[in-house]
């Protein structure tokens, strides 16, 4: 998703696009990158401009990178454990990294800190990425180890697919 703020510099309009996002997919989209930036902050009134996603989140100049951490609520790990504890399976499924998503379900305690103590193959199925997933057929969720706990860079539609799928 990206946003387009055009400003006056002197006589000219100086556009500028602000994208959210995977940062291996904002990297794919910079053709270029902005190594010295000036000092003078950039702090003008800025006017939003209306243009279609294709025309501005190409061919980018990458000029840095604002990372954001959203706290876990402080009871989701205790309400995890009190799901396990009453027998109900608990699983993830995101829109994040799977590096983010592994390091979430350590934290409330769904993933194991060191996962050499887990047989390889299920090890392995613990943390998959939608697009494996997508792979699948349904004989072959049906073969896996363990059901996957945590599927990551999921889309609304592979969702859906899930739940019809696994239930």
């Amino acid at each position: 998703m990206s946003v387009v703020f055009t400003r006056l510099e002197g006589q000219t309009e100086c556009s500028m696009v602000f994208t959210k996002g995977a940062v291996e997919r904002i990297v794919d989209a910079c053709t270029s990158v902005l190594w010295e930036v000036s000092p003078d902050p950039q702090d003008k009134a800025l006017e939003g401009a209306d243009l279609q996603c294709n025309e501005v989140e190409r061919d980018l100049c990458f000029l840095g990178l604002i990372g954001l951490y959203d706290l876990l609520c402080p009871e989701t790990a205790g309400a995890i454990c009190a799901c396990y504890q009453a027998g109900i399976a608990v699983h993830m499924v995101m829109g994040d990294h799977p590096g983010t998503a592994k390091a979430i379900a350590q934290q409330v305690g769904m993933v194991l800190a060191n996962l050499s103590t887990v047989a390889a193959d299920v090890a392995d199925v613990m943390v998959m990425t939608a697009g494996e997933f997508d792979k699948l057929m349904d004989d072959n969720v049906n073969a896996l180890p363990t059901l996957l706990l945590i599927i990551a860079r999921c889309a609304p539609q592979t969702k859906v697919w899930i739940i019809n799928t696994l239930y």
